[in-house]
């Protein structure tokens, strides 16, 4: 984040797509991170001097992610300290790991440690694949249409999808490019208002307008939460037949607030820019916002299974 900022300014759009907000309230999370660092200086003064250095580079890491915490008291915004948290969790249980290992006899310590790692890991990898298993049901019928993109698309077309899903995995498994993006800064150079209007755009093309776009896809009145409950929340959870997503969380921030809603809106709804497409990609999120019916202007798919449809789109002069 700091050499994003450096490269590309500090403008309001930049914090706003990083999910940053305005506020000097101390994190007392930080707390955790900034006495952490004490136990592992202390720990450096005692152990066998191999070690030492692993200790001190974990406690000034540690100082470094309660800082990070609190940097806000200083610049006024708040930057995903979620992530921060994550991080100084990472860099405790590593500290606990190395301390286990110098605790337990020689020879056997890294096997114990090792053995608890992977059941621990085991446990968060279910947690994990449960998460997102909703957001990549039908993966059968997902890689056959991205495999017919690879081999028939020319590097470079762009393809037109509305769902979050699928933009992300269309860079990776093919050579086309997309109309709408990631929009965190670290992952597209693209502002709140052209993302809007890209989507907006890919919206129009389906014959949808922007009222119908909002209700499906983004939360009508998104609660007030507390600043500090950082995690997607339920709330944010869109259901759209067998495909869950995050719709805000992927197109224009980390966690949406209340704002981040209210300010892709208003870009959305002025839109009226036209952007080149070549292809036309709907799957069970676009079903879902056609409610099943695909305009017939569309004319038959290049490509068609259980799933998706994947039509010839030229924006300029219409439909084939």
């Amino acid at each position: 984040l700091p050499w994003l900022a450096v490269l590309r300014g500090l403008d309001a759009d930049f914090w706003l797509r990083n999910d940053g907000r305005a506020s000097r309230t101390f994190d007392p999370v930080s707390l955790v991170f900034l006495g952490a660092a004490v136990p592992a200086w202390l720990a450096a003064v005692r152990v066998r001097v191999e070690a030492r250095p692993l200790f001190v580079w974990l406690g000034a890491a540690l100082l470094g992610v309660g800082a990070a915490l609190c940097q806000q008291l200083a610049t006024g915004i708040v930057v995903q300290p979620f992530h921060w948290a994550l991080v100084g969790i990472f860099l405790i249980g590593l500290a606990v790991a190395a301390g286990a290992c110098l605790a337990i006899p020689e020879g056997r310590g890294w096997t114990v440690v090792l053995a608890g790692l992977f059941i621990l890991a085991g446990f968060r990898g279910v947690g994990y694949a449960r998460l997102h298993a909703g957001s990549h049901l039908r993966w059968g019928e997902t890689r056959e249409a991205l495999e017919w993109l690879s081999a028939n698309a020319r590097p470079g077309e762009i393809v037109a999808t509305l769902s979050p899903n699928t933009n992300l995995l269309l860079p990776i498994y093919t050579r086309v490019k997309t109309l709408a993006a990631c929009n965190s800064p670290s992952a597209s150079d693209l502002s709140t208002a052209e993302n809007a209007a890209r989507l907006a755009f890919g919206a129009r093309l389906l014959g949808v307008g922007a009222r119908r776009f909002e209700s499906y896809a983004l939360p009508a009145d998104p609660p007030q939460r507390d600043d500090t409950a950082y995690g997607p929340g339920e709330e944010y959870k869109v259901e759209l037949g067998a495909e869950k997503v995050f719709f805000p969380y992927v197109f224009f921030s980390e966690f949406p607030r209340h704002h981040l809603p209210a300010a892709f809106r208003e870009a959305f709804s002025r839109a009226d820019r036209s952007f080149p497409v070549d292809y036309l990609w709907i799957g069970p999120f676009e079903k879902g916002l056609l409610e099943g019916r695909v305009p017939r202007r569309l004319g038959q798919p290049l490509f068609r299974n259980a799933w998706i449809a994947i039509y010839r789109c030229q924006a300029a002069s219409g439909m084939q």
